[in-house]
C-alpha cells in the first residue's frame, strides 16, 4: 500500500500541522463525517499544492504551474514559471531539470520516466529520467499573438497543439502536433494536430515513427490499462465542417509500430465529448481505465425529454457490461477524476465559475459528499486551466 508522501513539507512546524491535520480526520471520536473517505488527496489548485482531507486541507507548495507525482508516490515533478523541478519526496532533494516552466507533466508506469510539454512561448517536449537529465524530444510550432474577438491586439498566446502525450510502455511514448493544416482544410488559423509520433526513449538518438493522419481526422491517446495491455483512442471525424465533428472511442492493442494500432474495437458509449469540456477545463475525452479493476470509468451524454443529462457509467471492456453510476451535478469536471485504493470511491474536481471543488462519490451507493472548496480570489477568475487532482493515497 502506497504511503503518503510527508516529506514534501519542509519544517518540523509543517510535519506538526499535517500529522495534526490527519489526526483530526482519523483519530478524533465524534468527528467523524456520515461518509468516512479513506485517506488523503493531493490537489494542485490556483498556484498552490494541498494535502486534502475530509474536513481540512493543509497547503504545501506555491507557484506551481502544473505538477505530477509519480505512481510509487516517490517523486514529484512540477512546474513554476520559469523553471522545472525533480522533487525526491522523501528527502526533499531538488533537481533543477529545466530553466523554463511547463503547462504539462506526466509519468511513465514504473516511475522511471517523465515527460515535459512547455508554455506556447517555446512549445517543446522533453523527456527525463529520476537523475536529473533531460532531453528536448519535439519541438512544436511557438506560439503567435492571436488578435483578440474584437479584432484588437494583442490577443490570446496560441501555439501548435503538441497533446496526447501517453507512455506506452517505460520507454515508448506516443503523442500528437500540429505540423501543417489538417488535410483538406484550409483555415490559416487551424492549429490542430494533424501527425502522431510513436518514440523509442531507450535508443541514442531517441527513434522516431511519424504518421500522417487520415483527412480532416483527429487522435488523442488517452489511457492505457496496467495489465490488459489495452490503449484507448480516441478519434475526432469532421468530414464537412469544423463544428460538426464526430467523436470515437476505441481500444487498441498495445502497439509497437503504427501498423499494430487498431480502429476496430469502438466502444458503444455516447461518451461525453471535447467541445463540453465536461471531462476538464484542459480537454480530453471523459473516459478513463480504473487502477485496480480494469473497467472503464466514463461521463455519457443521453437527450431525454427534459433535455441533456450526463451521468458516470462502469463499463467492462471485456463483457461489455455496463453499470450506470450517479450523476455528474452541476459545473464543469477539471480533469480526469481519482479513485480511491479499493475503487469504492471516486473523487471529481469540479469548477463552477466562483468555486472550486471536490466531491466524492459512493460507486457501491452514489450517495456524493463534498469535503474541500476553494473560492477566487475578490475580484478576480478561477484560471481552471491548470489545475488537477493528481494523486489519493490511503
Amino acid at each position: 500500500m502506497k504511503k503518503c508522501p510527508l516529506r514534501i513539507l519542509r519544517s518540523a512546524w509543517n510535519h506538526a500541522l499535517l500529522a495534526a491535520l490527519i489526526f483530526m480526520l482519523f483519530v478524533l471520536p465524534g468527528c467523524a463525517p456520515k461518509m468516512k473517505i479513506p485517506g488523503v488527496l493531493y490537489v494542485l489548485s490556483q498556484s498552490n499544492i494541498y494535502a486534502v482531507g475530509q474536513d481540512a486541507s493543509q497547503m504545501l507548495l506555491s507557484d506551481v504551474a502544473a505538477a505530477a507525482l509519480s505512481p510509487d508516490g516517490h517523486y514529484l515533478v512540477y512546474a513554476q514559471k520559469d523553471r522545472t523541478i525533480l522533487l525526491e519526496l522523501s528527502t526533499g532533494d531538488e533537481k533543477p531539470v529545466l530553466s523554463e516552466g511547463g503547462r504539462t507533466v506526466g509519468w511513465n508506469s514504473d516511475g522511471s520516466r517523465f515527460f515535459v510539454v512547455t508554455g506556447c512561448e517555446t512549445n517543446r517536449l522533453y523527456a527525463g529520467k529520476l537523475d536529473g537529465t533531460i532531453a528536448k524530444i519535439y519541438q512544436g510550432t511557438k506560439g503567435v499573438l492571436a488578435p483578440a474577438e474584437d479584432g484588437s491586439s494583442p490577443g490570446e498566446l496560441t501555439c501548435g497543439e503538441l497533446s496526447g502525450c501517453l507512455f506506452l510502455d517505460k520507454d515508448s511514448l506516443v503523442f500528437s502536433a500540429f505540423e501543417g493544416s489538417m488535410s483538406g482544410r484550409t483555415d490559416p488559423g487551424e492549429i490542430s494536430a494533424n501527425k502522431a509520433h510513436l518514440v523509442r526513449l531507450d535508443t541514442t538518438p531517441p527513434q522516431f515513427q511519424t504518421i500522417q493522419f487520415p483527412r480532416q481526422v483527429r487522435w488523442k491517446f488517452v489511457d492505457i490499462s496496467a495489465d490488459r495491455d489495452l490503449v484507448l483512442v480516441s478519434v475526432e471525424k469532421n468530414p464537412e465542417n469544423a463544428s460538426s465533428f464526430e467523436q470515437i472511442a476505441y481500444l487498441s492493442p498495445r502497439f509497437q509500430e503504427w501498423r499494430q494500432l487498431s480502429f476496430e474495437n469502438e466502444i458503444p458509449l455516447s461518451i461525453s465529448r471535447w467541445e463540453t469540456e465536461s471531462w476538464g477545463i484542459a480537454g480530453g475525452l471523459a473516459l478513463l481505465f480504473m487502477p485496480q479493476t480494469q473497467r472503464l470509468f466514463g461521463l455519457v451524454n443521453e437527450w431525454t425529454d427534459k433535455g441533456a443529462r450526463e451521468y458516470f457509467v462502469l463499463f467492462d471492456p471485456d463483457t461489455g457490461e455496463m453499470e450506470r453510476g450517479p450523476d455528474k451535478g452541476p459545473g464543469w469536471i477539471i480533469n480526469r477524476p481519482l479513485f480511491d485504493p479499493e475503487e469504492r470511491f471516486v473523487a471529481v474536481f469540479f469548477d463552477e465559475g466562483t468555486q472550486e471543488h471536490i466531491t466524492i462519490f459512493d460507486l457501491q451507493t452514489n450517495a456524493r459528499s463534498k469535503i474541500w472548496k476553494i473560492k477566487a480570489p475578490q475580484g478576480m477568475n478561477l484560471d481552471a486551466s491548470r489545475d488537477r487532482l493528481l494523486a489519493w493515497y490511503q
